[in-house]
């Protein structure tokens, strides 16, 4: 009787692992992209270490960016999170890119200027602002050098775009601005 009890117990095991990872891809499982859905979105992920004063090193800090765009911190930068508190410690960094105007956080394409041509979403954990600026240099896509584009900031609070500078393309298809909050940030066609 006791190996029949087994055998039946090895059997509803069988039969319940046999069942993992079986499904529909387009299921909606977090994290996931349907075969048929590629993302256009690349990103980079690393650290950022700060002193007990909320202070990065002496040397400036290049944040791990996807190739093609370039985000570095000065020596000596205040991270500071939403309510002007130094962050200090190491936090993990996130730079995505793209330029399909679709990857947008949904509230920021609706709101978006005409002419779109890439942008760069800049994180890391509860760090909100940084002292000096952040020097970023973001890939332009589609713009050919020489041509006029304008820089933008989203702002999720106010669901408002701000437009920050206006800069040249460099004839390596990039454009390079300053930027002292985290966040979302795109080029679009200057008029």
């Amino acid at each position: 009787m006791k190996k029949w009890i087994k055998l039946a117990l090895a059997v509803l095991v069988v039969a319940g692992l046999a069942g993992c990872g079986v499904g529909d891809r387009n299921s909606g499982v977090a994290g996931t992209v349907p075969p048929s859905q590629p993302t256009t979105i690349v990103a980079a992920t690393g650290t950022l270490a700060s002193d007990s004063w909320g202070y990065t090193g002496a040397g400036a800090v290049p944040v791990p960016a996807p190739s093609g765009n370039q985000v570095v911190l000065a020596g000596h930068t205040l991270l500071e999170d939403a309510g002007h508190a130094v962050v200090s410690g190491t936090t993990g960094t996130k730079v995505s890119y793209s330029t399909d105007e679709t990857n947008l956080p949904a509230t920021a394409r609706g709101t978006a200027p005409s002419g779109f041509l890439s942008y760069l979403t800049v994180e890391a954990g509860v760090v909100s602002s940084v002292l000096p600026a952040l020097s970023v240099t973001i890939s332009a896509g589609p713009a050919t050098a020489g041509q006029a584009v304008i820089v933008c900031r989203y702002d999720a609070a106010t669901g408002t775009w701000t437009q920050l500078a206006t800069a040249t393309v460099t004839a390596s298809g990039d454009a390079s601005f300053s930027a002292g909050l985290m966040g979302t940030y795109a080029l679009f066609k200057a008029s």
